[in-house]
């Protein structure tokens, strides 16, 4: 009997919607752990120090002044003082007699704060000469989920889903709280590394979890609400920054939701698929007590000959696929390929968008809640797409639309920030459905034999992708805010248009073996979106 058909015997009852809601919600604090960079790292308007002759928030545009800070024109076509130069003056002279030579900021900066918020940008002048630091730890982070998520399910399938997961949470939790406690940023990065390191255990191990727990019809529902959940922490995010100005105590406190999952040692189940593929004895008094507390009976049920494989699966043992078998015919290299390329654009393209939100111009906050919350309705917009139009029409439409609108939005600054700011949320809208696309259609693209290492490949890939983006990032803070979004418009329109190489999966039968691609690849017709 297969475990499939046990789960279908037992239901989808009490048990399962307690502990999928329980995972779920451990999802949230992701949302916060993965984009606190936003506000910790944020680069409020600072000006050279000029000691005596130091100016306020009020005075910024005082004649005596503007004697000792140089004005630059900006980007959007405005004049506003100089952030990293000054002009030399001698405190025994009359200013006005003194030479307009301009020299670096030498004796720190003035931030101009709006909300008297602190970052760790402004206690270690994180700006001007030192404004790569920034990149290098939010990499740093984005380092550590590549490995985090590059292992995990391998020690999760050795060591089991449950121990994993609560380790992954144990470990983002524990170390961003050590964040508020770094006292340089070298220590900062090391920490924020191993953060990293954490999340994607913490995040797949709860996914994985729910999906073993239930029948294959509850997969997809299970798969987007906990993309849900990750949102609503992203969407929290704001709220908490806004109230807690100081960067350490958001850590803190942030860090410190931690504990409120500690009785998950005990209220979440160890995989039983998991449990059943290992031979632990366990599984079968696990599978009756979700039976009962769900009022199902298990009278038909042989469950000394459960197989905790899939239906779908059935691969011999001596024929194990290797990462050549990615590449080694030429429909599957095809499909690697331009897979490849769009997991690193999407990847690219949704940080550079999420961990851009401060430089938009207005208010930080409202423009993070706004960036946040654009994804909900993303995924019901793709949902329906995708079951219309196919996989292949959606995808490339929602790429072509997020480039159009990244590479509008800084056409439109010097007209209005407001538009720049309303393109850059719609291409956010867009990014974030094609996350849940090219998921989706990626694992209906390899054939079983290579499905999950594939998925892994790709996973990696797209992880280059968010190591990259803060550097992109950090492009468009220091040589002009066009350039993040100028970029990421020409590759999603790339992308979306080798998308179209692609064939279409929807309502299609899963590929089982390499021959079931060819087939697949010899019967594709490029359709019109």
């Amino acid at each position: 009997m297969k475990y499939d058909d046990v789960v279908q015997e037992i239901g989808f009852g009490k048990y399962q919607k307690r502990a999928v809601v329980l995972l779920l919600l451990s999802c949230i604090p992701n949302g916060l752990y993965v984009m606190l960079s936003v506000f910790i790292f944020d680069i409020p308007e600072h000006i050279c120090h000029v000691g005596a002759h130091d100016a306020n928030k009020t005075n910024i545009i005082n004649a005596t002044f503007n004697n000792y800070i140089p004005w630059e024109e900006n980007d959007a076509g405005e004049t506003s003082p100089s952030k990293c130069k000054r002009y030399m003056w001698n405190e025994t002279e009359n200013v006005q007699n003194q030479n307009r030579t301009t020299m670096d900021c030498d004796q720190g900066w003035n931030y101009l704060t709006k909300f008297d918020e602190t970052t760790a940008v402004m206690e270690w002048n994180l700006v001007c000469g030192k404004s790569w630091i920034k990149p290098v730890i939010i990499s740093g982070y984005m380092a550590g989920t590549l490995v985090g998520g590059t292992i995990g399910g391998t020690v999760s399938d050795r060591y089991g889903r449950k121990v994993i997961f609560l380790s992954g949470f144990a470990i983002q939790s524990i170390f961003i709280v050590l964040l508020g406690f770094s006292n340089n940023f070298i220590t900062m990065t090391i920490l924020y590394a191993v953060a990293g390191f954490g999340g994607p255990i913490n995040y797949s191990g709860a996914f994985i979890i729910s999906t073993e727990l239930v029948d294959r019809s509850k997969r997809a529902l299970v798969g987007n609400l906990a993309n849900g959940a990750f949102t609503v922490g992203y969407m929290m995010l704001p709220a908490f920054a806004y109230f807690i100005v100081d960067w350490r105590w958001l850590c803190y406190i942030i860090g410190g939701l931690g504990i409120i999952f500690v009785p998950y040692c005990w209220l979440i189940p160890e995989s039983p698929r998991w449990l059943i593929a290992n031979g632990k004895p366990e599984a079968h008094s696990l599978i009756l007590k979700i039976a009962k507390i769900n009022g199902k009976q298990t009278n038909n049920l042989d469950l000394s000959q459960i197989n905790a494989k899939d239906d779908e699966i059935n691969v011999e043992e001596s024929s194990k696929p290797t990462l050549l078998d990615l590449v080694r015919h030429r429909s599957v290299r095809n499909r690697t390929f331009v897979l490849a390329f769009i997991w690193l654009t999407v990847a690219l393209t949704y940080y550079c968008i999420s961990l851009g939100t401060s430089n938009l111009g207005g208010n930080k906050f409202i423009n993070c809640f706004v960036a946040a919350g654009v994804e909900i309705p993303s995924f019901f917009l793709v949902y329906f797409s995708m079951e219309k139009f196919g996989r292949r029409s959606t995808l490339a439409f929602f790429l072509v639309i997020t480039g159009i609108s990244c590479i509008s939005a800084p056409l439109l600054l010097k007209v209005d920030k407001n538009l720049m700011t309303a393109c850059a949320m719609l291409g956010k809208l867009c990014i974030s459905g094609v996350f849940s696309v090219v998921y989706i259609y990626s694992t209906e693209l390899y054939p079983t034999q290579i499905r999950n290492m594939g998925l892994g490949v790709l996973f990696a890939i797209g992880r280059i992708g968010t190591i990259s983006a803060p550097y992109v990032v950090f492009a468009g803070e220091n040589a002009g805010r066009e350039i993040p979004y100028i970029t990421i418009g020409c590759c999603t329109i790339l992308a979306a248009v080798i998308s179209l190489l692609l064939p279409e999966t929807n309502n299609a039968k899963l590929p089982e073996k390499m021959d079931d691609v060819i087939k697949q690849e010899r019967k594709m017709t490029i359709v019109k979106i």
